[in-house]
Parts: C-alpha cells; structure tokens; sequence
C-alpha cells in the first residue's frame, strides 16, 4: 500500500496507523518507544496511545511524507466522534530500495 493513513482521536490518545506492514511497524515501534495496543497484520492496522505527533515524527524518519490533513467529524451531537486524518506518502524509489534490503 502506497498511503498510510495516521487517524487520532481528540477525545482519547488513540493514534491509528493504517497502511504499514509487520517489520515497519516494528520499526515505528522503535522509533515512538512504544508498542502498539492493537495490532492486526492482515489489515494493516496498529493502535497506539501516544501523541500522534510522535507517530508523525516517527514516520517522517522513516521516509514518509504528509501530503495532506484533515479533520471530520462522525456526526453534529457534542459527544460524537471527531478525528484528524494525515495521509502519508512515500516514494516509490523508496519502497523498493526497503523491500530489497530486507530480502
């Protein structure tokens, strides 16, 4: 997946990054200090409870760039959800120069 998507939660500090494989999360693992709470591989999904400016500094280090941001909301009741989306891109030079590395 060429995008990874970085949602955080105003309401609580779950930050959900969706897009990353197993070993990058690792290695985003490495770089928030801090693991996971949730994790699912098949879905390319891991929850963590830092502040998501963590994850966004812990993505750009690995050669990720924000190419764009927004907010939304879930619904117009005062309690109703409300999230950030960063969407991240990185290039394709990139991604191939890491999936060799790893073979």
């Amino acid at each position: 997946m060429p995008y990874v998507f970085v949602r955080e939660s105003i309401f609580k500090w779950w930050v959900v990054v969706q897009g990353l494989n197993h070993p990058e999360v690792r290695q985003l693992c490495e770089k928030v200090q801090e693991q996971p709470e949730y994790q699912n591989d098949r879905d390319k999904k891991a929850e963590f409870s830092v502040p998501s400016w963590m994850v966004l500094n812990g993505l750009e280090i690995m050669g990720f760039k924000v190419i764009s941001c927004g907010a939304y909301s879930t619904g117009d009741q005062r309690h109703d959800q409300r999230d950030f989306v960063w969407t991240l891109h990185k290039n394709k030079d990139d991604w191939e120069n890491t999936t060799n590395r790893r073979k």
